[in-house]
């Protein structure tokens, strides 16, 4: 845990410390004196000084902070719970506590009012509590996920003070929480694409490589056989170099391509939107293909948030395959100072025979095409899909399937999901 560091006014408390000694002193004096009202009057401040300086110095002592986010991991619409929790572990009482936590922009706080901070994307949560010897206090916050994104919660800082106003101390805690929201998943009928089969036809069986996980038997060797498939034990018994057969894969592989490339200003409202759209459309090809028992990978040229500069994930039909690929693009910077033509082609030289290609892009150019026409010819299904207003002329000949979606204002149903 990050060290907590206390902020205390020096000045103040040395003054406080002072004016207690000649209160007291004085007091004491009058007393002695046998001034019993001017001793009263006397004795009083040094009394409310003396206690200023009691909680000025163990006002933050021996109490906890803890931010909690549930659930941690969300979808658009979803809403969360944030709790804020304050624990007085010491007998002394805290007649007043300012709670204040940084709130990030872009969530959904309802009627909550709420500062806004200087820095940008951020905003003040502030809550003034009490608490009794030994109590623990919570505040909670709910909130409504309004679109994907890491959220950070934090650092929070703790006031407070005596009841009479004359001390002041606080306490900052670093400590930040996150909140990641995936993007939206929705039904691939949705983004115009058939559910039956959204990527068209299938590659040719011949491409689609065997299932090393499905032995079947064996079979004399055939020249060009790879090393790797020869069975060794059963050669010895037979004399005959033999291969090991496996059934066909029942699908291909699919390679999902993220292309945020082209004109953008942040400003521009809808080529956001298209860019939203593009990141929800790859994730709900990746949820509708690995329900079907499809290996699934992803490529983007747009960046990560704090990491690398362009986004790939190894294909894979593991379960947890669908929960790290909504993770990275709830993280996606959503604009790619990159073309994806040249990256494409030299990720390709990874894929699978019979590996069916998917392109997503919001601005398709003649780069693109090109390169989708060459990994066609290299005997690769291709499919793409354009969202936003952008068109683009292919021939028939290049063997592309291409669909053509536009966002429409109307009641969308999402996908029902179980994440691993």
């Amino acid at each position: 845990m990050a060290e907590r560091q206390r902020l205390n006014d020096p000045e103040r408390g040395q003054d406080l410390g002072l004016w207690f000694g000649i209160s007291a002193v004085l007091g004491l004096a009058a007393l002695a004196a046998r001034q019993l009202p001017l001793a009263l009057l006397l004795l009083v401040p040094a009394l409310a000084l003396g206690a200023a300086f009691i909680w000025r110095r163990f006002g933050l002592r021996r109490v906890q902070f803890s931010r909690r986010i549930e659930p941690s991991r969300a979808f658009p619409d979803d809403v969360v719970q944030v709790s804020l929790v304050f624990d007085n572990r010491k007998p002394l009482p805290l007649p007043w506590v300012d709670l204040g936590d940084r709130f990030p922009a872009g969530l959904d706080y309802g009627e909550l009012e709420l500062e806004e901070l200087p820095e940008p994307e951020g905003m003040r949560f502030s809550s003034l509590i009490s608490a009794r010897s030994f109590e623990r206090v919570e505040q909670r916050v709910t909130v409504r996920c309004s679109r994907r994104g890491l959220y950070r919660f934090g650092p929070a800082t703790l006031a407070t003070g005596d009841p009479f106003g004359f001390s002041l101390t606080r306490l900052e805690q670093p400590e930040t929480t996150d909140l990641l929201v995936y993007p939206r998943v929705l039904p691939v009928s949705h983004f115009g694409l058939p559910a039956a089969q959204p990527f068209g036809e299938a590659p040719p069986a011949r491409l689609v490589p065997d299932d090393p996980l499905r032995f079947l038997g064996t079979r004399p060797y055939v020249p060009g056989d790879p090393p790797r498939q020869i069975h060794w034990r059963a050669t010895a018994r037979t004399n005959r170099v033999q291969s090991k057969t496996y059934e066909r894969g029942a699908t291909a592989a699919l390679a999902l391509v993220l292309d945020l490339a082209g004109d953008y200003l942040p400003q521009d409202k809808r080529a956001r939107q298209d860019r939203e759209w593009a990141i929800s459309a790859a994730a709900s090809l990746a949820a509708d293909s690995l329900d079907g028992q499809r290996e699934v990978g992803l490529l983007s040229n747009a960046p990560l948030l704090g990491g690398s500069r362009y986004l790939r994930v190894a294909p894979s039909r593991q379960r947890a395959q669908l929960t790290r690929i909504l993770e990275l693009l709830a993280q996606l910077i959503p604009y790619a100072p990159r073309p994806i033509g040249s990256l494409l082609l030299g990720e390709a030289r990874r894929f699978s025979l019979g590996t069916t290609i998917c392109v997503v892009t919001v601005a398709p150019n003649d780069e693109l095409i090109e390169t989708l026409w060459r990994l066609q010819r290299g005997g690769f299904g291709i499919t793409l899909l354009i969202v936003g207003e952008a068109t683009v002329d292919i021939p028939r000949q290049y063997g592309v399937t291409v669909h053509h979606w536009q966002a429409e204002e109307h009641a969308i149903e999402p996908a029902r999901l179980q994440l691993v």
